[in-house]
């Protein structure tokens, strides 16, 4: 009894040990073998059978598959969270993705399966990253990247999100004459905003929004009724009506009471009510009374205005800083402590914060000062003087344009471009035939149709050779001669030779090599990884990648060595499961 007992206790034990299936490894991928998908491990064995038409990666213990023509979600022991019951299925986000039911879209979650809007709507459409919209008959909604409608359906159109906010059409959609009135712009419609999030900030009851994306301001205009039609001045329509005040938070600071779009400067609004011009500070409220036929917005605590012919300067409290500046002052902001004026001839000078005409009125055309200089033309020729009036770059230039950071581009008659500093000093000389400063440290020039770079000290960091544009990402920029490409560094040293077909940008810290119809890999340091090798080779991602050859998908390690021969018709990216975010 005792030896059958322990026979028994042996059978058992060696039938735990062949039916286990071992330890698993971090990650999953999906595998296509057979005409069929499941899932695999690093070691390339499968921990889900192939038993799918689709799989998709996982993601917080997830995944979507399809079977049967109908698409579910399993977890990572391939254990039915969700059945299979979608038509088809769209990525959206770490949180949720669109459902497609009897050609109705809805949304459903990650990790749960959980159906957080049934399938009701018959379009979709991406927005930006985190929102979604979705249309009902003839009407736009918007859903959150967490499949939560924020806005209902009500919504004509919706432009581009600029900042913080985009404005949003609403009209009544269910009404066909109201649509036929809309199509030919005879219409009713309204315009308020919504914030990033997709929650409206300003209710829809305004004609017109306009935004002023450099300053985060919004000015909703509501058009004058008594008026059928716009005026035409110079051929161009002039809107009727009035100008309000909107700040980045859709805080209404002011509602449409002003009869010329406000302009933003130096922390105000220069304004205009019955027909004179004068200041609203931030939160809205006039604190300078319209009083000026013409008035320009405050720069440097001071600002231009004019009333019966004469000008006088002000200051932020409406105080008059210097009066009656006399003819020809011009109605120019003030820039390093000047501003512009103009002679009756048209010949420009300058005046300083108390009006005194310090630099004469002697150009033919003149620029605002820019960090203490100021390009200026006699003569048809350019040169680039400083707040005193004297020449730092003589005036003996076809042209001049100012870059930035205290540079110039200057060009001689012959149309060659160089750099000088705003001391005239010569930084790159005039031999090329354009030059941009796209980038703080560098100077990017063009000869002939190639393109070179330089450093602001004008050290050429690559000649003008290449016949793509130089641009730096994470100090490497592609350049590429002879119709090959290769990679250089902020010194110009070849990170890989210019020997390749194409070269990727880096990402998880390497990038893919296309040479002579394969690929291949390398790391930041531009040290080789896998020499060019295979038809296809996906990015690196978790220390793997997916390859091809002869038809069949493998895997390779961070190391370039194979660890799942190309056996597999498909192949998704190695994932951890239980991820939170995509990559």
């Amino acid at each position: 009894m005792r030896i059958r007992l322990i026979a028994l206790l042996l059978f058992l034990c060696a039938s735990l040990f062949f039916s286990c299936d071992g330890p698993r490894g971090k990650y999953l991928a999906a595998a296509k073998i057979h005409d069929a998908y499941g899932y695999i491990d690093e070691t390339g064995k499968f921990i889900i059978d192939p038993d799918f038409e689709v799989a998709w990666s996982f993601i917080k213990g997830s995944a979507v598959v399809r079977k049967d023509g109908k698409y579910g979600m399993i977890d990572k022991n391939g254990d039915w969270i969700m059945e299979p019951v979608y038509d088809s299925v769209i990525p959206f986000s770490s949180e949720c993705f669109i459902a497609i039911k009897d050609s109705l879209f809805g949304f459903a979650q990650h990790g749960t399966g959980k159906e957080i809007i049934a399938p009701r709507y018959e379009q979709v459409y991406y927005y930006t990253n985190n929102l979604c919209v979705v249309q009902k008959g003839r009407a736009l909604g918007i859903v959150n990247e967490n499949g939560q409608i924020v806005c209902e359906p009500v919504l004509q159109d919706l432009k581009e999100m600029n900042g913080r906010m985009a404005i949003v059409i609403q009209s009544d959609t269910t009404n066909e004459m109201d649509m036929l009135w809309n199509l030919i712009g005879e219409g009713n419609l309204k315009r308020g905003l919504i914030n990033n999030k997709g929650k409206y900030v300003t209710e829809c009851k305004y004609d017109e929004i306009f935004d002023d994306e450099l300053n985060g301001y919004y000015y909703p205009f509501i058009r004058d009724e008594r008026y059928v039609n716009d005026s035409v001045v110079n051929d161009v329509p002039v809107m009727i009506g009035t100008y309000g005040i909107i700040d980045s938070t859709g805080r209404v600071l002011s509602e449409p009471i002003f009869t010329e779009m406000p302009v933003y400067g130096d922390g105000m609004f220069r304004v205009k009510l019955n027909g004179k011009y004068g200041y609203a500070d931030l939160t809205g409220h006039v604190t300078i009374p319209p009083q000026w036929d013409f008035a320009v917005a405050f720069s440097e605590g001071k600002a231009i205005v004019s009333d019966n012919g004469k000008s006088s300067i002000i200051g932020k409290d409406g105080s008059v800083i210097k009066d009656n500046l006399g003819y020809g002052t011009g109605m120019y902001r003030f820039k390093n402590n000047r501003a512009r004026c103009r002679a009756a001839d048209g010949s420009y000078g300058f005046i300083n914060s108390l009006g005194e005409r310090v630099i004469p009125t002697v150009y033919d055309a003149a620029d605002d000062y820019t960090d203490g200089y100021a390009v200026v033309s006699k003569d048809n020729n350019y040169g680039v003087i400083d707040t005193n009036g004297n020449f730092t770059i003589p005036a003996e230039y076809e042209f001049i344009y100012c870059l930035g950071d205290g540079f110039f581009q200057v060009k001689n008659r012959d149309g060659k471009a160089g750099v000088l500093s705003s001391a005239g000093e010569t930084i790159i000389q005039m031999n090329f035939d354009n030059v941009f400063h796209l980038q703080k440290n560098y100077f990017m020039v063009e000869s002939e149709g190639l393109s070179g770079c330089y450093d602001v000290t004008g050290k050429q960091i690559y000649p003008a050779s290449s016949q793509m544009q130089l641009f730096f990402v994470q100090g490497r920029s592609l350049v590429s001669k002879d119709s090959k490409t290769g990679m250089i560094d902020t010194t110009g040293k070849y990170i890989f030779p210019a020997e390749y077909d194409s070269i990727g940008y880096f990402f998880n810290g390497y990038t893919t090599l296309y040479k002579n119809g394969v690929y291949g890999a390398a790391d930041s340091t531009g040290k080789i990884i896998v020499a060019p090798n295979y038809i296809e080779l996906r990015p690196f991602l978790n220390g793997y990648a997916v390859f091809r050859k002869k038809g069949k998908f493998g895997f390779l390690n961070s190391s370039g060595q194979i660890i799942a021969e190309p056996e597999y018709e498909d192949l998704g990216a190695f994932v951890d499961p239980d991820r939170r975010l995509f990559e």
